[in-house]
């Protein structure tokens, strides 16, 4: 993982203040554990900003604040509005083929779009565009891709398994069983 300077670490720090104002101010109804976790994600992309901080560190984290705090006010918003309709999608996704875990509800599944929205902000973006689509056909997607998603990564780890179970080399790359 990739270190922010110094300097961009105690703006960040000198500025934590006004950027969780900010979270609320575009979000009234944010959550301590919602600002919290928007913070923690701007910390740990601190990173990207590559300039001396000043009055453009600050702009940029504004920004970086604020959009995030419209992300999740939207995904808040959809968990609200529509879940019998995330609901009827993830027991679509999950049903629609031969189930490989009898444990796994249709819970697991709402929350693996969650996970999968929360890790792939640009979707969320995409949702929140007005489209040709409409909302309701482009959750339906999301929740079948995340369901795949989790399919997948499910299905690579029983593999890993069995052939370290087997007694056969899983290269280096594969170790990993948290990525896909």
């Amino acid at each position: 993982m990739q270190e922010a300077s110094p300097s961009v670490q105690r703006a960040y720090i000198n500025g934590y203040a006004n950027l969780e104002s900010a979270i609320y101010d575009e979000w009234p109804g944010a959550s301590v554990f919602d600002a919290e976790s928007i913070m923690q994600a701007l910390s740990a992309s601190l990173h990207r900003y590559r300039r001396e901080p000043g009055e453009g560190f600050t702009a940029w984290a504004l920004a970086w604040v604020k959009r995030q705090a419209r992300r999740y006010r939207f995904m808040a918003e959809i968990r609200a509005e529509l879940p019998r309709l995330i609901y009827a999608a993830a027991e679509r996704a999950m049903f629609c083929c031969p189930a490989e875990d009898d444990a796994v509800d249709v819970t697991d599944a709402e929350q693996a779009l969650y996970l999968y929205l929360l890790t792939k902000p640009r979707e969320i973006d995409s949702l929140m565009r007005p489209g040709t689509a409409k909302t309701s056909t482009r959750i339906f997607r999301l929740v079948k891709e995340s369901e795949r998603n989790r399919r997948k990564l499910m299905t690579d780890r029983l593999h890993k398994t069995i052939k370290r179970c087997a007694g056969q080399e899983v290269p280096e790359d594969e170790n990993n069983l948290v990525a896909a």
